[in-house]
C-alpha cells in the first residue's frame, strides 16, 4: 500500500470532473463524512521464483501492451464523494480494440446518483464510443435524453481503457514484484506501483470523459477545489509470467478535502477502477456499430 500527501492537482480535476461546485452554491464550509465505494484490490499473492525487478517487469509489460494487435477489455469504475451533500457513481465498460486498424469500440453502462439535505436522486446511463483514426462517434443516453444523438467529434487521445491509456497511466511508475497470482486462470506477477495523485485522478477522468454519463463527461468544470491529503492509495498490475502481457490494471484512492473559508467545503472523496484485458491475438474484427454507420 502506497501513502501519498502530495501531487493534489489530479485530486483537483477529479472533483472539478464531476461538477462539485454545482452542488457546492453558497451553503459554506461544512461537511464531512467517509467515501466508500466498496472495493478492495489487494491482491492475494504466493511469493514470485524470479531475479526480474519490478521495474523490468513493468517494462516489458508496456512494450507488450504497446505492441499489441488485438484485444478485449472490460473494465469497472467508481467513486463516491462524502460530504453534506454525496454524489456517487458506478460504470462497467467493456470493448474491442484492433490497433493495427486504429479502431476501437467501447460500451458503458451505470448509474450515478446524489444526496443533499434528506433529498436523493439519480439515474442510469448508457455510452457508446466508436473511435477511428480519423474521428470520434459517441452516443449517450440517460434519463433525460432516451433516444441519444450521435456526437462526431476529432479522433483525440486513444480511448480508454485500452493499452495506450494503460501505458500513459503507469509509464514511469517506480515498480514493486508483490509476488505471484492468478487472473483467468493465467500465472501473473503482481507488481505494486508508486503512482501519485496526479496519473490516478487522470486515469479516472478520463475513463469518465470517454465513457461516462454526458453531465460528467462533456467538459463541465466545478469550482477549484479544497486542499487537501490523501489517506490511501493502492495500484497494481498484474502481468503474464509467459508473455508479458498486462493481464489486469486495479487502483483505489481515498482522500480528503478541507475547507479554508465559508465558501469551501470539506469531506472525502474515494475512486476505484478495474480493467481486465483478454483476447490477445485472436484476431478481433472491430466492426461499425449500425447506428454509427456512415
Amino acid at each position: 500500500m502506497r501513502i501519498r500527501y502530495t501531487e493534489m492537482r489530479g485530486a483537483k480535476r477529479v472533483v472539478a470532473c464531476v461538477a462539485v461546485a454545482v452542488l457546492v452554491v453558497s451553503t459554506g464550509c461544512i461537511g464531512g463524512g467517509e467515501a466508500d465505494v466498496g472495493a478492495k484490490i489487494t491482491p492475494d499473492v504466493e511469493p514470485a521464483d524470479t531475479e526480474a525487478t519490478g521495474d523490468d517487469i513493468l517494462t516489458s509489460a508496456l512494450d507488450t501492451a504497446e505492441g499489441a494487435d488485438t484485444y478485449r477489455v472490460e473494465s469497472e469504475t467508481r467513486m463516491d464523494l462524502a460530504s453534506f451533500f454525496g454524489i456517487s457513481m458506478n460504470m462497467n465498460t467493456t470493448g474491442e480494440f484492433d490497433e493495427e486498424d486504429n479502431v476501437s469500440h467501447t460500451q458503458s453502462e451505470g448509474g450515478s446518483g446524489a444526496e443533499l439535505l434528506g433529498m436523493s436522486g439519480g439515474e442510469a446511463f448508457e455510452t457508446e464510443v466508436y473511435r477511428t483514426g480519423d474521428a470520434r462517434y459517441t452516443v449517450r443516453t440517460n434519463g433525460t435524453d432516451e433516444t441519444g444523438e450521435v456526437n462526431r467529434t476529432a479522433p483525440g487521445e486513444p480511448l480508454s481503457p485500452g493499452a495506450d491509456y494503460l501505458v500513459d497511466t503507469v509509464e514511469g511508475a517506480d515498480a514493486t514484484v508483490e509476488g505471484v497470482g492468478e487472473v483467468g486462470g493465467e500465472e501473473a506477477y503482481v507488481l505494486s506501483l508508486d503512482l501519485g495523485v496526479g496519473s490516478l485522478g487522470s486515469a479516472f477522468s478520463r475513463a469518465i470523459e470517454d465513457n461516462g454519463p454526458a453531465r460528467f463527461g462533456d467538459g463541465e468544470q466545478g469550482g477549484d477545489p479544497s486542499e487537501g491529503s490523501v489517506n490511501t492509495s493502492e495500484a497494481y498490475l498484474w502481468v503474464d509470467r509467459e508473455t508479458s502481457r498486462p493481464l489486469r490494471f486495479a487502483y483505489l484512492l481515498n482522500l480528503r478535502f478541507e475547507g479554508d473559508g465559508e465558501d469551501e467545503v470539506s469531506g472525502s472523496m474515494e475512486i476505484f477502477g478495474d480493467t481486465r484485458y483478454t483476447g490477445y491475438g485472436e484476431g478481433i474484427e472491430v466492426g461499425i456499430p449500425e447506428r454509427f454507420g456512415r
